[in-house]
């Protein structure tokens, strides 16, 4: 068995800067994110249903988010949630399991240091080859079996 890739390409990239607009430290950080909170949902393979994402933050990162995990804004698989922290929860519907992952505290410290071309920083190298322990709490969890972007009124 192969190792999951959590890691981002260069294609990766390419698609990520058409989408954003250009690279910055909190969008390499958001689909950073995205692939790692992906690829462990993935990994329960318990239902085979789109994943969509609830996302705490803004700014940046949640286009890294999109990019990644295939849920957008515009097609309703991912819910925008106010706060100040930055944190991800990656779900399928009708799925009691979820993965939550935020970046850990230094992470987010570091990306608002970054000055210049990001691709040339030891951050982007930091945030594209390090290791998902150095940069992000992932947690899986289980709630309710009910738990859906559709809420029943």
């Amino acid at each position: 068995m192969t190792a999951p890739i959590t890691t981002l390409s260069d294609r990766d990239l390419e698609l990520l800067s058409a989408f954003h607009g250009h690279l910055c430290p909190m969008v390499l950080v958001g689909a950073r994110l995205g692939r790692v909170a992906s690829t462990r949902l993935a990994g329960l393979a318990e239902s085979l249903d789109p994943p969509f994402a609830f996302f705490r933050g803004g700014g940046c990162a949640v286009d890294g988010v999109q990019m990644t995990t295939g849920c957008t804004w515009g097609n309703s698989n991912l819910l925008l949630l106010r706060g100040k922290d930055l944190s991800l929860t990656l779900t399928r519907e009708g799925s009691a399991r979820a993965i939550v992952a935020a970046p850990l505290p230094q992470v987010l410290q570091d990306a608002r240091q970054v000055k210049g071309a990001v691709m040339d920083s030891p951050f982007s190298a930091w945030i594209m080859e390090g290791s998902v322990e150095e940069l992000f709490s992932v947690e899986p969890v289980t709630g309710p079996a009910d738990l859906s972007r559709y809420p029943e009124e």
